[in-house]
This record gives C-alpha cells, sequence and structure tokens, in this order.
C-alpha cells in the first residue's frame, strides 16, 4: 500500500500546479477540481459525531442493511466514537463546505483477541463510515479523505490496514492501493418467513 509521506506537502504541490496552470492561461483538469474538496477536509472533532453518525445511517440506508441496524443506532454510534476518541484508537476526516459536514471517512484501530495469541503484533487498522452525499460525488472527495487517514494508520504502527467496500465505491480502494484479500463470507438467512413454523408447531402434525 502506497502511504504518502506528507499529505500536507501533497496538498501544497497540487495547489502550486494549479496556480502555474492560471498563470500561464492553462485551464485546470477536470481531476484538480478534487483539490478545492481536500482544502476542506479535517479532522473530526467529538462535536462532529452526531453529523458523522447521520452519515452512517445513510450510507447503510443506501446500501440496503439499515434494517439490520440496532435500536438507539445514532446514540450508540456517538456514544462509541466518543469512547474510542478518548483512547485515540479511532479517528474520522469530514469534508465541510458552508457549515455542512457533506462526507467522512473513519479509522479504528482492531485488536482480534484469536489473533493476539499468534501474532507479535495483533492490532489492525480498519476504514469505516467512508460516505459521500450523493449530489457531492465523483470529485475526489472520498479520495482525498482516506488519503488524510493512512498516516495515521502508518503512525499507529499496524502492519495492515482492512476495510469493507460496497458497490458504491467502485475501483477507488484498487487505485489507493488496497488489494483484495482471500477472505471469504457466508452469511445466514436470519429472516424468518412468515409460513414457517414456530414453537411447539413444528413437531405437529
Amino acid at each position: 500500500m502506497k502511504i504518502l509521506p506528507s499529505i500536507h506537502g501533497y496538498l501544497h504541490n497540487k495547489e502550486k500546479n494549479k496556480t502555474e496552470q492560471v498563470a500561464s492561461g492553462q485551464r485546470p483538469s477536470a481531476s484538480r477540481s478534487s483539490i478545492l474538496y481536500e482544502k476542506m477536509n479535517r479532522f473530526a472533532t467529538v462535536q462532529d459525531l452526531d453529523a458523522i453518525a447521520s452519515l452512517r445511517l445513510r450510507m447503510f440506508q443506501e446500501i440496503g442493511t439499515a434494517d439490520q441496524l440496532a435500536d438507539n443506532f445514532l446514540q450508540k454510534t456517538v456514544e462509541f466514537y466518543t469512547n474510542e476518541y478518548r483512547k485515540k484508537r479511532c479517528i474520522h476526516i469530514v469534508c465541510e463546505r458552508d457549515s455542512l459536514i457533506l462526507g467522512c471517512a473513519g479509522g479504528i484501530l482492531r485488536r482480534d483477541e484469536f489473533l493476539s495469541m499468534s501474532f507479535k503484533k495483533p492490532d489492525y487498522g480498519y476504514v469505516m463510515d467512508v460516505y459521500v452525499m450523493p449530489e457531492y460525488r465523483r470529485e475526489g472527495i472520498a479520495k482525498g479523505m482516506i488519503e488524510m487517514l493512512l498516516p495515521w494508520f502508518k503512525s499507529s504502527g499496524v502492519p495492515v490496514v482492512n476495510l469493507d467496500a460496497s458497490k458504491i465505491s467502485g475501483d477507488l480502494y484498487q487505485k489507493l492501493g488496497f488489494t483484495p484479500s482471500i477472505q471469504l463470507t457466508w452469511k445466514f438467512n436470519l429472516i424468518k418467513s412468515p409460513l414457517e413454523p414456530t414453537g411447539d408447531d413444528k413437531f405437529q402434525n
């Protein structure tokens, strides 16, 4: 995975190139539109967690899994992230314009107890909550936010960063250097059919 040595230097060079193009009378390329959003990207604070939780809910609604969410989802999300922020094991990047948080991307440090008995470094990074409002997509916003997350993971000393991609992400993560893993998933259908017998009815003739 390619980790940017300095996100500030990266943005400075992009802005410098854009300035040189304008000075020479050239029109910046379409890919330069993401510069404006990258300048609005910032590290989130606890005060942003209500907005982040709302975007997270919209993400699950869009991918069709909102019916699986826990009761009091928004409240539980804010409480969990607040605790993880205090332990410095979780961060979010938000993209803000005119006081509107229009996108977010999060990173968290996780530990698998099963891995801890086998490996020297059981901790790993996990990218989550990557979401941009539909009307602001295809402008490089998600890419810019994730690029700000990667140096944080590197400084945390984790050997690997994982994520679960959805169909709406396209090839974004491959372009950022992520590679598909061999992990496979089996999902049980836990939604009971209305015709399925319950209780003692299963044993009646």
